[in-house]
């Protein structure tokens, strides 16, 4: 992954940490920092759009981008949980689901076809994915 691709990816994780600690402080900021959310998201997309239009795929790219992923989306589920907001066995499904993508993915890599291709890399699969988390979190800290 290049710089411009790791440097999204770190601003995700950056932005997830800023909404965390800001959330719940001011009803105005609040409204600010849920689309905050939406950018968070924008923004991982848009790293993979940038390694694909660059060329430029590196196994830490891939590495830190998973790595962020995971991050970012288990960090939310466990301040939603944490905050009473969603049942304990919502964020245990979702992380499962994680790393059992995560854990597919290490041992075969992106595959081209098969089942484990839907649940892995098809954009269509990333694409539901990403979008229906951002409209879960989203309306979670509208709640």
């Amino acid at each position: 992954m290049g710089i411009l691709a790791n440097a999204l990816t770190v601003s995700c994780l950056l932005l997830t940490f800023v909404v965390m600690v800001l959330f719940g402080k001011n009803h105005t900021l609040d409204l600010l920092l849920i689309a905050t959310v939406i950018l968070i998201f924008v923004l991982d997309a848009l790293d993979g759009y940038v390694v694909r239009k660059q060329n430029e795929t590196s196994q830490l790219g891939g590495i830190l981008d998973t790595l962020a992923d995971r991050i970012i989306e288990n960090t939310f589920w466990l301040y939603f949980t944490i905050r009473g907001l969603i049942p304990v066995e919502m964020p245990i499904a979702v992380m499962a689901r994680g790393f059992i993508t995560d854990t597919l993915q290490g041992m075969n890599g992106y595959p081209k076809s098969g089942w484990t291709h839907a649940l892995i890399p098809s954009r269509i699969s990333r694409a539901l994915s990403g979008i229906t988390k951002m409209l879960v979190l989203q309306a979670l800290l509208a709640r």
